[in-house]
Parts: structure tokens; C-alpha cells; sequence
């Protein structure tokens, strides 16, 4: 606590105002009494620039509190908002943030994490319900008191029904703990859940899980990477990895996680219940999104030693693809099995379900859950119409989508209108497909249609596809890709990219891809690909099948085996992926026939790379090793630096030759090599540039000594700042994933236009 500054208020209402807690950039907080009673004030500021949207962040958070009763949330016990500077106050929580508890004390053992987890994730249960979605879920905003953890400010929260103006691109909230949806302009409760998880990947590691220096790299890293949990223990990593999907509909509800939390809690404390965390990784939803594929049309004449030539032409975009089926002719979404998934209280996607909930009608539907996925529909429908008969709507959704895997689909009509009636949203959407099966399609059009107005996702993306595929009516269907989209789904931002670019309006399509892209999607990565190679774009082409090929997807493989083979001189590399494409089970046959024919082709045999030239003392190498490696092949952000790394100049500059950048080591070829396993560089014409790993190779120049040897078109493909890199090189040593010796130097001004 501070103390109270010379225009502060000493006295607020009944409270007597002790001294300052904390400022932020609308309000400040104060400790204050009343007799015994003690609390934390928050008043707006009194600057003119901070009132007016101030006092809406006020209003909304007093409204978003006064909807919240939770142990774990801090409660309102007092406001006036009617005087001229506003304020409201809430219980005072005796102890410090998480923040500070893992900066001075250390980071939590598992008990206590996965402790911490349960409430947490119980608040956001309880806030979830309610349709208030913190959005600013962070270290700093967990109390750790005296009677358990709290969750606190709810100054950007998004309250159901209650409209405060966020346009895309607009970003709120903390970047380190920020999902990838969050500059959407849109607030969804699977952005809390993947915040949530962020945090307390903190409380266990004491470090950020994303790379980056700055804002841009950061939320790079956020929506590309996979999380560093190395540290967690296997329960904590295995709890973490479903609630950081990118995507935000593959992500378990706040319920699930806090069921799972007691779980894994009871088993921590000795518990004789089994504990199966196979199935707790949540199963995508059953969406479509729209794909080009790509068919060999000639081939041309092969590099010589493996490397792959196929020539390629656009063949008639296909049905979108299933999320759970490799191939997939129907020209509406399917039912998703009846997995107890998502919240009794909240649908999955969009309306708010009024039925009743208890722990009877839990269970049942757990029971029900757990029958369906033994494979025996008939106790699972026994279980599942018990809930339903307690005038629960997931009850009644889970009975329909088993009476139509029974093939009862008027069985199942009849129990989806019931469950649609109390606002189910995936009922809309399921019960639009199962029209569809039947052959109403008038009805299937009014069902999607109820559920698009209850913002489901899965009935906005089914219009969509109707009219943008089946009647092809493209800006019909833009209309309702771009309301989903607006709500946050990364596949409906897809399918906006693919409707600009089926109405010929390239920058649009590639303004919309790389915003799903970005966000994940392996579709939007494969299009912006074709794009760019239509238009010779071999880098750019590359890229994106690259970030599509990185998250194994057999098509995407194949086709940067291809660009690789034709325009970079990397067959064997593209020998590799192909031969790894043709082992994932849900490669497409036709893509299979053409993987199967390039390997005939242009793989024949296996290719024969010559080793890199390395010192005579090389020995097997690995990051704890104090021998030079004679190559390294990945290209990443550079690795956390020790505390005491050491540090001293190379030998001399780097310059570029014919072949590639070169980093003379020594000035014989008899003199000892460093011992690096890391060639690093940034770009010295930017003042801020980040250090990155970059591939190279040793190389012994006789007489004239030892080079670490770089591509100079790997550097230029790497930025892809459409103008010449200025690289500063520095090498390092990497053991056990901490940099420990550094050897720079700086390099010449750049002149290189």
C-alpha cells in the first residue's frame, strides 16, 4: 500500500479511504474501512480523457460482479455511481498476487497448482454461466488470500446483453496471457479458458511459455507455436496442452477443466478412483471448412538424386472438410457424438440454455457420456433420457444424437425441437443436418436459421456453405461467413478468404486468409499457398505450406514436397515429407495416389547427401556438448540465455560469397573450432531485431581455416521483407536448452540495397 496522494479523496460514502492499492489506466484503487470492515475501492479517475469510457468500464464491471457468486471472485459490497467521480467497492483480500507470490517465493508444487486450477477455472464455471467473460485473466489479477485464491477486476469483462463497442483488430487485455481470438473484436468464454491456462503455466514454470521480444513476435509465437511446458510435471502438461488450442471450439468449457482439476485432485491425495486423462483432450467440432485441391497434371523432368518435379494445376474446390472424417461428401455438417463436453448451463456454441442442472442430472449425463463411449447406445440413451426427464436441454440433445446413430431420425427430430426450445445452440444446428439427411431441406434451412439467430457458430457456417455452395449464391454465403467470422471462428474467417477469392477479389481473400492463418487454420495456410504460387510467389508459397505442413496435414506436405522439389533444389527434403504424408491416416486418396506417384517418380532411391565436413575430433553431438557441431538444420527463435553466459569475439567478419554467408571460425585449418552448435542472426537494419537459430553447415577451407557456412536465400526467404537483409551474425553454444557461451562481433554497416 502507498500512500494516499494530496487531491486523493479522504473519504468515499461511509469509507474512510487509507492509502492507494493500485493504478490503472481508468481507475484508481484504494485500501479503505468502514468501523472492523475493510475493502478495495476503485473510483474512476478524475482526468478528463479517462471519463467517459471510465464510467462505461465501470458500469459494466459493477453489472458483471453483481451477476457473480463465487468463493473464488471478489464480491461487490458497496457502489455509488451516482455521484460526480463513481466508485464501488468490493472485499478487501488479505495477500499477494500470484504474480508476486512466484517472483519473491518461487512457483507452486502440484497440489497447490492444481488447487489453484480448480478455483480458477470454478470462477470462470460460475462466470461463464452468468455470460460475463473476464477477458483479462492474468498473474496479476489472483489474489492469493487468506481463504483461497480470488479472481479480481473485471474492468474490460464482456457482460451478455450489455453492449460496449470493440472493433476487429482492437486488442484488450495482457499480450503474454492473451488468447489467439483476442483481437477478434469479439469476447467468447473459451478465450478466458485459454488465458487461464497461460497463467497458471506461470504459477508452475515462473516464465512466459511463448517466444518473442516484442508485442509482434509475441502474439506470432501465441498463435503459431506450440507452448514450452518443459518444467510442468505430467499431470500439468497433460491438463494444459487441450486448453491451449488455438482454435477456440477445440477447447474444453471452464466446467470441464474444474471437473478434471478434482480428478486429478483426488488422485494427488491418494484416491482409489481411476483416473483416465486419454479422453480429455476435447474432440473438434464436427465443422466444415472449404479446401482447394491440388491434382497432378504432367510430369516434368526430375532433378537429378531424389528431388521431386510434379507440375500442378487447380483442380474444383471440393466439399469442406470434415474435422473428424478424411473424406467427406455431404454438403451439410454432421451430428458430433454426444460427449459430455460442453455446460449444463451454456450451450456450445451460442444461445443460452435455461433448463435446470444438479449433481443428479450431472451424473446422469456423465453415465450417459461414458455408455456412448463404451459403444453401448442403450444405456447410454437410458441415462441420457434420465436427465432429459429432469428438463434438462443437454439431456434431451444427447438422447437425439443417439436416436439418429440408431437411425430413429424422426425419434431424434422430436428431442432436438425439445432441447432447441430451451436454447440448446448446437441443437439448431444438428437438428438442421438431420433435416438435410432426410431430405427437408425447407426445414433445414428454418432450423439453421434459428440457430444463426441465437449466434450458434455451427448453424452460421452450415447457411453459408448452403447458399455459397449448394446454391452458389457466393455473397449470400460471404454474409453469414462474415457473422461468423465477427463471433471469433477462425474456419468462418476461412471461408471469407475463400469467398473473396471465388469472387475474384484477391486482396480481400488474402487479407482474410492470413487472419485465419494466423489464428491456426491449416485450410486458410493451403490457400494463401496456391495463391502465392499462381502468381510465381515460390517464398511466400512456401511459407504457408510450410505452417500447414508443420501442423502434419498430409495435403499441405504434399504440396510443399512439390514447391520444395521444383524451386528450391530441396528434394530430398521433399522426399521425406512424402514419405511421411503417405503414412497419416487421413490423407485424402487422391492426394495418397499423387504422394504414392512423386515418391515413383522422383524418389526412387534413397538420397544420398554427403556429410558435412567436420573437425577430427567430432564426436556425437548433443546440446550439453563442448564440441563444435559440424551442422545444425532448424530455424526457430534463439534459446533463454543463462544468467552467466559467457561471452567473447569470433574471428573474424562474416561476408558474403557466391555460395552463402560465411563466418571464418579460425585462420588455419589445424587451430581448435569454438565449440558451437548454434549460427544466430538478426537483422542489424532494424534496432530492435531478435536473435534467430538459422541453419548451417562446418566447413574445413584448409589452409585458409574453419567457416561456419549460411544460405544466403535461407535469410532472405526467412524475413521476407521484400528487400536485402542486413544479417549480424553471432555463434553459441546451447546446453540443455540455455545458451552458455556467446562469441559476436559486430558486422559492417549495411550497403547492400
Amino acid at each position: 500500500m502507498e500512500p494516499i496522494k494530496d487531491h486523493d479523496p479522504k473519504q468515499l460514502g461511509d469509507w474512510r479511504i487509507m492509502g492507494r492499492l493500485g493504478e490503472g489506466g481508468f481507475g484508481t484503487v484504494f485500501l479503505a474501512e468502514r468501523g472492523a470492515q475493510k475493502a478495495a475501492i476503485k473510483m474512476v479517475r478524475d482526468d478528463s480523457d479517462s471519463q467517459t469510457e471510465g464510467h462505461e468500464r465501470f458500469r459494466l464491471e459493477i453489472t458483471a460482479l453483481e451477476k457473480l457468486v463465487d468463493p473464488y471472485i471478489a464480491k461487490v459490497i458497496d457502489s455509488d455511481l451516482s455521484g460526480e467521480v463513481p466508485w464501488f467497492a468490493t472485499e478487501f483480500i488479505n495477500g499477494p498476487t500470484l504474480e508476486a507470490k512466484v517472483k519473491y517465493e518461487g512457483v507452486l508444487e502440484e497440489r497447490n497448482w492444481f488447487n489453484l486450477a480448480a478455483n480458477l477455472y470454478h470462477a470462470l464455471t460460475t462466470s461463464h454461466a452468468a455470460g460475463v467473460v473476464h477477458k483479462d485473466i492474468k498473474p496479476s489479477n489472483i489474489i492469493l488470500g487468506e481463504t483461497g485464491n480470488k479472481l479480481i477486476d473485471f474492468g474490460i469483462a464482456h457482460v451478455s446483453g450489455h453492449t460496449r463497442k470493440v472493433n476487429f483488430g482492437d486488442f484488450e487485455g495482457s499480450r503474454p496471457y492473451s488468447s489467439p481470438e483476442s483481437s477478434t473484436g469479439n469476447s467468447v468464454a473459451g478465450m478466458d479458458v485459454f488465458s487461464a491456462a497461460v497463467t497458471l503455466a506461470f504459477a508452475g514454470l515462473g516464465r512466459s511459455i511463448w517466444k518473442g521480444e516484442n508485442e509482434v513476435q509475441l502474439m506470432r509465437s501465441i498463435n503459431e507455436s506450440e507452448p514450452d511446458l518443459e518444467g510442468l510435471t505430467e499431470f500439468q502438461t497433460t491438463f494444459l496442452r487441450p486448453l491451449l488450442n488455438k482454435n477456440v471450439s477445440d477447447r474444453p468449457t471452464s466446467e470441464e477443466a474444474y471437473k478434471t482439476c478434482l480428478e486429478i485432485l483426488n488422485k494427488l491425495d491418494g484416491g482409489q478412483d481411476s483416473l483416465n486423462l486419454k479422453k480429455w483432450k476435447r474432440a473438434t467440432r464436427n465443422t466444415k471448412s472449404r479446401s482447394k485441391r491440388l491434382k497432378v497434371a504432367s510430369v516434368i523432368a526430375l532433378i537429378p538424386l531424389a528431388v521431386v518435379g510434379v507440375a500442378l494445376n487447380l483442380n474444383d474446390p471440393v466439399s469442406p472438410k470434415s474435422s473428424t472424417s478424411s473424406s467427406n461428401t455431404s454438403s451439410s455438417p454432421k451430428p458430433s457424438t454426444p460427449e459430455a463436453t460442453d455446460s449444463p448451463s451454456i450451450s456450445s456454441n451460442g444461445a443460452t440454455d435455461t433448463s435446470p442442472t444438479s449433481k443428479k442430472i450431472q451424473a446422469n449425463l456423465d453415465l450417459a457420456k461414458k455408455y456412448y463411449e463404451q459403444g453401448d447406445l442403450s444405456k447410454a440413451l437410458t441415462y441420457a433420457k434420465l436427465a432429459a426427464a429432469d428438463g434438462n436441454a443437454h439431456g434431451m440433445y444427447d438422447v437425439a444424437l443417439i436416436l439418429a446413430d440408431q437411425g430413429k431420425n424422426n425419434e431424434a427430430v422430436v428431442w432436438y425441437e425439445k432441447a432447441a426450445k430451451l436454447n440448446y445452440g448446437d441443437a439448431f444446428w444438428n437438428l438442421g443436418a438431420l433435416y438435410m439427411k432426410m431430405g427437408k431441406e425447407s426445414l433445414a434451412i428454418k432450423s439453421y436459421e434459428g440457430g444463426a439467430a441465437q449466434n450458434n457458430i455451427g448453424s452460421i457456417n452450415a447457411l453459408g456453405f448452403y447458399y455459397g455452395d449448394t446454391k452458389k449464391d457466393l455473397k449470400k454465403g460471404l454474409t453469414y461467413y462474415l457473422k461468423s467470422a465477427a463471433l471469433g471462428d477462425v474456419m468462418g474467417m476461412s471461408n471469407v478468404g475463400f469467398s473473396y477469392d471465388e469472387l475474384n477479389d484477391k486482396d480481400n481473400a488474402i487479407k482474410w486468409y492470413r487472419k485465419a492463418s494466423d489464428l491456426g487454420s491449416v485450410d486458410a495456410s493451403l490457400n494463401l499457398g496456391y495463391l502465392y504460387e499462381k502468381n510465381s510467389d515460390w517464398t511466400n508459397a512456401r511459407k504457408y505450406y510450410e505452417r500447414a505442413s508443420d501442423k502434419k496435414d498430409p495435403t499441405a506436405m504434399y504440396d510443399l514436397a512439390i514447391v520444395l522439389g521444383n524451386h528450391f533444389g530441396q528434394g530430398d527434403k521433399g522426399c521425406v515429407l512424402l514419405k511421411e504424408a503417405i503414412t497419416i491416416k487421413s490423407i485424402e486418396p487422391d492426394i495418397l495416389k499423387l504422394a504414392n506417384q512423386a515418391i515413383a517418380k522422383g524418389c526412387k532411391s534413397t538420397p544420398t547427401v554427403s556429410p558435412s565436413p567436420t573437425p577430427s575430433a567430432q564426436t556425437k553431438i548433443t546440446d550439453g556438448d563442448l564440441t563444435p557441431a559440424p551442422s545444425y538444420t532448424g530455424t526457430n527463435y534463439s534459446e533463454k540465455i543463462s544468467t552467466d553466459v559467457k561471452t567473447s569475439g569470433i574471428f573474424g567478419r562474416a561476408f558474403l560469397s557466391s555460395s552463402g554467408w560465411r563466418i571464418p571460425l579460425t585462420n588455419s585449418g589445424n587451430e581448435s573450432v569454438p565449440p558451437i552448435n548454434r549460427v544466430q542472426i538478426r537483422d542489424s537494419s532494424l534496432p530492435y531485431g531478435s536473435w534467430w537459430n538459422v541453419p548451417y553447415t562446418l566447413k574445413d577451407n584448409g589452409s585458409s581455416g574453419w567457416t561456419a557456412e549460411v544460405s544466403d536465400f535461407g535469410i532472405q526467404l526467412m524475413f521476407s521483407t521484400g528487400k536485402k537483409v542486413c544479417p549480424e551474425f553471432r555463434l553459441a553454444l546451447v546446453q540443455n536448452g540455455v545458451v552458455t557461451y556467446i562469441w559476436t562481433k559486430s558486422v559492417e554497416p549495411c550497403t547492400v540495397p
